[in-house]
């Protein structure tokens, strides 16, 4: 609130910037009613001409036709008291209106930025990680991004291209919507490119300002597409101060992948490159985790929790606070000028 002003909050109602119509949109109105008395204001000044002009007395006094229709700059100078009276009383229903503004605070809080990148490539369906390791990837991220309330979250998908479908946002609602919607669909180019995936992380996180930047790429298989060596794509996010933290899904060996339409099992042979994962996480220094179902899957994310931190700004909102006194002030002002113009040659005393 503004009880306590001083000399600067005083001379801060001159600034122009109340009367900014940028200014005026971002408004929260207390009592909005009131503004649509303004309009009326106009009808007020016709009312009044209506009632002078039907209503005064009228000397009979013979004049020349020159000197009835000549309008001298006396005449028209009385039409600034009008005027300034009009603008005082518009002022006054503005305050009365009670405009507010959101008051934003800063705050710093300890969050990092983290990138999760996804393998969405066909293997992900294998059902060895129940439902399958796509699924329960996603499962364990979003409880993952629920316990990072002050980090900023993105996601890069890859298959045998890769895509960032969400950029670094602390918006985590919207992130876990984003997820829950990957499928194995979203790339049509089959393979698995880790290394074009991390050069597209790196890319994504070198447009942040904060100094601690991590990757956490969860895949199930051998590098088999794109132009990037992943040992390559791992020196240079080294280079940048990316950490990548490597998750192996699933498990060696004969899997189900589907059922047929004839109700029948269909199985795939599984071969999870953990050595590329591995040398990944050893030159970034980052960590390498095996995961062959959801459950130690999601102790090893809890291990996460011991990332390094970092300072970030954010603005919070913290209410509303009143700006009526602005515009009162003005209204004051006016009615201090058209007072003094009635005491002045402007005034018409025999009219009012």
């Amino acid at each position: 609130m503004l009880d306590k002003l001083n000399i600067s909050d005083y001379l801060e109602w001159f600034s122009i910037h109340w009367f900014q119509w940028s200014t005026i949109e971002q408004y929260h109105w207390e009592n909005p009613l009131f503004l649509y008395t303004l309009p009326l204001i106009p009808g007020l000044y016709f009312i009044r001409w209506m009632f002078q002009f039907q209503f005064r007395q009228k000397f009979q006094i013979a004049l020349y036709s020159n000197d009835v229709k000549s309008k001298n700059i006396f005449q028209l100078l009385r039409l600034i008291p009008f005027t300034v009276a009009g603008i005082c009383l518009g002022f006054f229903i503005i305050a009365l209106a009670r405009p507010q503004q959101e008051i934003l605070q800063q705050q710093w809080s300890e969050g990092i930025d983290i990138l999760m990148v996804l393998d969405i490539s066909e293997s992900m369906k294998l059902k060895d990680v129940q439902p399958n390791r796509l699924e329960s990837s996603k499962e364990v991220l979003e409880s993952f991004i629920d316990k990072r309330t002050f980090d900023r979250l993105g996601l890069v998908v890859f298959a045998g291209d890769a895509y960032t479908y969400c950029p670094l946002t602390t918006d985590h609602s919207m992130l876990k919507k984003i997820l829950r919607s990957t499928t194995t669909d979203l790339i049509s180019n089959q393979g698995t490119a880790m290394g074009v995936a991390i050069g597209v992380g790196i890319n994504r996180l070198l447009q942040s300002e904060n100094k601690s930047k991590v990757m956490i790429m969860i895949s199930d298989g051998e590098n088999t597409s794109g132009i990037l060596d992943p040992n390559v794509a791992a020196k240079l996010a080294y280079e940048k101060g990316i950490k990548i933290y490597t998750f192996s899904v699933g498990k060696e060996g004969s899997v189900a992948y589907e059922t047929s339409k004839a109700g029948q099992t269909v199985y795939a042979y599984s071969q999870p490159d953990d050595r590329s994962l591995k040398e990944i996480a050893e030159i970034t220094g980052g960590k390498f985790y095996k995961a062959t179902n959801k459950k130690n899957l999601s102790s090893f994310f809890h291990n996460l929790d011991s990332i390094e931190k970092a300072d970030i700004k954010t603005l919070s909102g913290q209410g509303f606070q009143d700006v009526y006194r602005i515009y009162l002030y003005w209204g004051l002002l006016f009615f201090v000028i058209w007072t003094a113009m009635r005491a002045s040659f402007l005034n018409n005393y025999l009219e009012d």
